[in-house]
């Protein structure tokens, strides 16, 4: 009698358990599946509502916009981030200071230091952990830096091509309650359209009170207050750092909220679509975190072909001025399709047309592009990855597709296949010539004369 007893109650708990859903999946139930290539229905669908946007007004004033993540990429950005200005906070080993990589046309700079809410005589530091890694995570040093390490004899040097340093707001020495101090960088962002990207990586996040950090990204106009010098220590093996310490004037204009920065131990890219000439305050939050730390900022033009990987100045700056033509000509054909109540995309294939349409935002309605070309790019993707050999998009075509959705091994392979050297393969060629120290201020001459040189003997021509 027990043994039946306890048979029928585990048929009847096997009942309970199918009632209540834990039983095996019902025979022929759809499972999950992949996103699919989009027809050509909603590809056109896509284009007019695009194209029926009423273009805002021409304005050159300055604005910040989201872009979004990247948690491809990690720390492998050589030629892809930075490619005007790039900034690894405390990367200098030894000594004190950022280092600071500047291939762009013009002068790009910064200054990093903590709110106003903290304790006296209180500031930024400098914290280098690992100063040679080979973690993909680990932020790279240009190999000029890598050079220079070895040829001094830095102990460590040659154990790997990364080095882990990153500036904090000490908020280690306050309560988790306390609002601040923060990480503050004011960037000043040159005139025209560039892509600000902040690079966080939590190095030691996955155990203890370093798992504690999630922050508020969120940015503001600045004017810069009383400066009162400060000299700082911290870290191993660190020198003496001069650092800035503002006073609460530069609070000018209520914070825009842009982004938060959690679960990031394997390495994020934080992007934002601004536009200059302006000087540009953006704060990392601590928001109840261990404390705030920030690893690296990068600056990019919006073309993924600029100078000095691609152009000369001169012949940049040619090439700008046709581009805004042919921006200014297709502004004055939309708003005339725009009026007769038709939109501006006849003589060109689907694909082709919702490309131009976004790479025309971007400039002429960077809102309505930040908020639309993560889904456009990413259609235009799956389309030509489904497509037959005739409906797929030209070779130059995908690869800005593949730069604009991050993509960058598939971007530079396309780039390879088109018989183009990629901004990559070049910084990561450029070697140190034994006397100007790291280069400093030099990025564009630099890269330049590497061009030209490789030009040269592999008989291409020059722009």
């Amino acid at each position: 009698m027990s043994v039946l007893k306890l048979r029928g109650a585990s048929a009847a708990r096997r009942g309970r358990s199918r009632r209540a859903g834990f039983a095996r999946p019902l025979a022929g139930a759809p499972l999950p599946q992949g996103a699919t290539a989009p027809t050509a229905h909603q590809l056109a669908a896509l284009c007019k509502h695009i194209e029926a946007a009423p273009l805002p007004p021409r304005s050159a004033k300055p604005f910040v916009i989201p872009l979004g993540a990247d948690w491809r990429t990690q720390g492998s950005w050589l030629g892809r981030y930075g490619r005007y200005w790039m900034c690894l906070f405390a990367g200098q080993y030894p000594g004190a200071g950022d280092m600071v990589w500047r291939p762009g046309t013009s002068a790009c700079s910064e200054a990093d230091f903590i709110g106003p809410h903290c304790h006296a005589g209180d500031s930024i530091r400098l914290f280098p952990t690992w100063p040679f890694s080979n973690k993909r995570r680990v932020l790279e040093l240009p190999p000029i830096y890598d050079q220079i390490a070895a040829a001094d004899h830095i102990p460590g040097s040659g154990g790997g091509d990364r080095r882990e340093a990153e500036i904090d707001d000490h908020g280690e020495a306050y309560s988790p309650y306390w609002q601040g101090p923060d990480v503050n960088v004011a960037f000043e962002i040159p005139r025209g359209e560039h892509v600000l990207s902040l690079y966080e990586f939590n190095k030691d996040g996955h155990s203890g009170q370093n798992m504690r950090r999630d922050y508020v990204l969120s940015t503001r106009a600045y004017r810069p207050g009383l400066q009162v010098m400060h000299i700082v220590y911290w870290g191993r093996r660190l020198g003496w750092r001069i650092a800035a310490q503002h006073s609460s004037a530069f609070y000018v204009r209520p914070t825009a909220v842009v982004g938060r920065v959690a679960q990031f131990w394997g390495g994020v890219w934080d992007k934002f679509l601004v536009r200059g000439p302006m000087t540009l305050l953006v704060r990392v939050g601590r928001n109840y975190s261990f404390n705030t730390i920030l690893c690296g900022a990068a600056l990019d033009p919006l073309n993924e072909h600029p100078a000095p990987y691609y152009y000369g100045l001169r012949s940049w700056r040619k090439a700008l001025a046709e581009m805004a033509m042919k921006r200014a000509a297709l502004r004055a054909a939309w708003a005339a399709a725009s009026a007769r109540g038709r939109p501006a995309g006849s003589g060109r294939t689907l694909t082709q047309r919702l490309l131009r349409d976004e790479e025309f935002l971007a400039y002429a309605n960077p809102q309505l592009w930040a908020s639309s070309q993560r889904l456009a790019y990413t259609l235009l993707y799956r389309w030509n990855a489904a497509a037959t050999s005739s409906g797929r998009l030209g070779g130059a075509e995908r690869g800005r597709v593949d730069y604009r959705l991050d993509l960058f091994r598939q971007w530079e392979a396309q780039e390879q296949r088109l018989g183009i050297t990629t901004s990559r393969h070049i910084e990561k060629s450029l070697r140190w010539n034994g006397n100007n120290q790291y280069y400093g201020g030099m990025g564009f001459s630099v890269i330049r004369h590497w061009v030209l040189a490789h030009n040269k003997k592999s008989g291409n021509g020059t722009r």
